[in-house]
Parts: C-alpha cells; structure tokens; sequence
C-alpha cells in the first residue's frame, strides 16, 4: 500500500556486507521502494523519512578514512548512497562510473551530442571534511536520460570505520533526454 499500485514484483537485496534484510519492492507501473524488514514489519527506506533506516543499514558498511580518496571506493560507497536513497538503475558520476557507462558515443543520441560534457559530468567527487563531517557534491545519471547533483554530508566514525548520513540533498543539472541510457535497452 504504500507504494499505492499493484505490487509486480520483490527481489532481495543481497549485500555482503550487512546483515539486515532488505528488499526491492517494484510495482506495475515501475515504481521501485526499498524496504527494511524491521521488528515485526517493513521500513520504507527510500522515502523522505528513510534516513534513520539507510544509516541503520550502512552501520554495517565499512569505509574507512583512507577509503574516501579511492575512486573504486568512493563509487561503491555512493552507489550504495543513492540506491538507498532514490532506488535502482542511478550512475554516479566519476572516473570509475565512466568505465561502467560503457562507450561514451552510446550516451549521446539525444540532446547533447559533446563527448566532454559527459566527461565533465563525471569528474571525481571530492569529499571535504571538517572534523569528522564531511561533504560532498557530486553527479549522478538517471534512468531519464537526466543528470542530477548530489550533495551529500554525512559524519565518519574513524573507530567503527562507518559513517552516518546526515542530508542528501538533489537539484537538477540536465533534464530527461538529454542523455540517452543505454543500459535499459
């Protein structure tokens, strides 16, 4: 019900690294929830009160502090970010999400046509860091054909080697079609 369509189909998101039980949720219309198997029900992580529930999940992802200017971690790390957050099917931008996007030429068939906008669309997010909070801003391709920017902060437990999502904020870069997504067929 709480995605308010028919549910079409559940799949289990298998993590190697957490022990909760979470699940893709997608209905017959295409809407994706995630939901966390919690107590005696199911909490709706990637909602707008998801939060609390994507940080009791990624208590169990450990990144160190190290681990914030690896490319391939940094990926991983806001791949997990953004599926929590928002669902499937999201490429954040950077070095290694370029690698992943495939030929560059297969992205450009609709209205950008500029091999370095993409290219620029995925520099290497940088996180900064006061104390133990840090930022970040970086892009992320959508299944639209669109761009968004992230801005995430969030607090590192150099201890545990785990952080806590504090805000995620998106605003628009490019809207739907300017890109064409290969990766749905």
């Amino acid at each position: 019900m709480v995605l308010n369509d028919e549910i079409w189909r559940i799949a289990v998101v298998e993590y190697n690294w957490s022990s909760k039980n979470v699940f893709m949720v997608t209905t017959s219309r295409g809407k994706t929830g995630i939901f966390m198997e919690k107590s005696a029900g199911f909490v709706h992580v990637n909602s707008g009160r998801g939060l609390t529930a994507m940080n009791e999940i990624l208590q169990e992802y450990h990144f160190a502090r190290d681990d914030f200017s690896d490319p391939e971690r940094v990926y991983a790390f806001l791949n997990e970010v953004t599926f929590l957050r928002t669902g499937p099917r999201l490429i954040p931008c950077s070095s290694v999400g370029l690698r992943k996007i495939g030929p560059i030429r297969a992205w450009l068939k609709y209205l950008e046509d500029d091999e370095l906008v993409i290219r620029e669309l995925c520099e290497d997010p940088v996180f900064t860091f006061v104390g133990d909070t840090w930022t970040v801003v970086f892009n992320v391709m959508l299944p639209d054909g669109g761009v968004d920017q992230w801005t995430v902060t969030g607090v590192h437990d150099s201890e545990a080697n785990v952080n806590q999502i504090l805000s995620a904020e998106v605003c628009e870069v490019k809207p739907a079609d300017t890109f064409h997504y290969p990766l749905l067929g």
